[in-house]
């Protein structure tokens, strides 16, 4: 027979415990006010920001891409602005030819006078010697008549006299009328000039063009 122990508090075990499992207890949940509360506030938080996106970033990357697009536009086509603009600077040159016109019958000399005056003006500009200055400026010749020998003409006129011009290539659409263009108010006698050893008669300032001296070589033009 075994070995008697004195009986101790482990030994007064009761027949029916009141302690089952006491390692495990209830898995206590959330309310469902609460998991109801985070989903309102999630969702609220996402609204403002639709809002704030549709009201405030949308109109304002809109505008900003607008913007850079126009410029972009501008940029790679800046001789159609040019040509566009071109039919103001043809308004001035047919009103004296009206008002001669209608002179006509008061002083018959008005018409022959006008016409004197113009051609002393387009003898100035051709016989005027460009300066050193001015043979750099920047000059580019477009073709606008649909015909490259005729730009290629006006080229080598131009190099002949003494100027750097480069061929640009097709113009943006067919022109009717050769126009010597200038970017600076400065450049004015200086297109004058040039138009003058071409035989062009429009000159016109305009602010969109490729280069200081943009010339655009119309269906008019006549070879040198």
């Amino acid at each position: 027979m075994g070995k008697r122990y004195p009986t101790d508090e482990f030994d007064s075990v009761p027949q029916t415990p009141k302690r089952a499992g006491a390692h495990r207890s209830w898995a206590v949940f959330p309310h469902p006010a609460k998991r109801l509360r985070s989903i309102l506030i999630v969702g609220a938080f996402v609204l403002a920001v639709g809002v704030l996106m549709y009201t405030v970033v949308r109109p304002w990357s809109a505008e900003a891409f607008g913007d850079l697009k126009k410029d972009e536009q501008q940029a790679e086509q800046p001789q159609a602005s040019g040509s566009e603009e071109e039919s103001p600077s043809t308004g001035p040159s047919d009103e004296p030819s009206g008002e001669s016109s209608a002179s006509d019958g008061a002083e018959s000399d008005g018409p022959s006078d006008a016409a004197d005056t113009s051609a002393s003006a387009s003898d100035d500009a051709e016989s005027g010697a460009p300066s050193e200055e001015e043979l750099a400026v920047p000059l580019w010749v477009y073709n606008a008549n649909g015909n490259a020998a005729l730009t290629q003409d006006a080229v080598t006129h131009l190099t002949e006299e003494g100027f750097q011009p480069v061929a640009g290539g097709q113009w943006s659409r067919i022109e009717d009328t050769s126009t010597v263009y200038y970017k600076n108010e400065a450049d004015g006698a200086l297109a004058a000039k040039i138009a003058g050893k071409l035989k062009i008669s429009g000159t016109y300032q305009h602010q969109n063009i490729p280069q200081d001296i943009t010339v655009v070589i119309g269906s008019d033009y006549t070879p040198r």
